[in-house]
């Protein structure tokens, strides 16, 4: 499971975009308001070709939803979570509050 399944109400449908590339196949969902946004960023990935997620000083916390652990934390107002999944590398970030963010990754796993 990779796609979440409920997104806040301001949000209409989304902009999907996907490509294959010498690294596997690449996904991004972005959900837009007037005054808002989510963004999704999946990359199929192997040893090889791992991102690197860059964040300031402040802590991260975890959550665990459908046995995967995510790490969310916020960077310059931003909300970001990342997690593997199978041979995606996931990211997740908005302008929106750790608890929506929270309900809308737990959505991916049917929560």
């Amino acid at each position: 499971p990779l796609i979440p399944t409920e997104v806040p109400e301001e949000f209409g449908a989304p902009t999907c975009r996907a490509s294959k590339g010498e690294s596997g196949l690449k996904l991004q969902i972005l959900y837009e308001s007037t005054e808002h946004y989510l963004f999704f960023g999946y990359m199929q990935i192997s040893k090889e070709n791992a991102g690197i997620v860059e964040k300031n000083n402040q802590s991260v916390a975890s959550w665990d939803f459908g046995g995967v652990k995510h790490y969310y934390f916020a960077d310059n107002g931003m909300e970001k979570v990342v997690w593997t999944n199978g041979s995606f590398e996931c990211h997740a970030s908005g302008s929106m509050t750790e608890e929506e963010m929270s309900q809308v990754i737990e959505s991916i796993y049917g929560g």
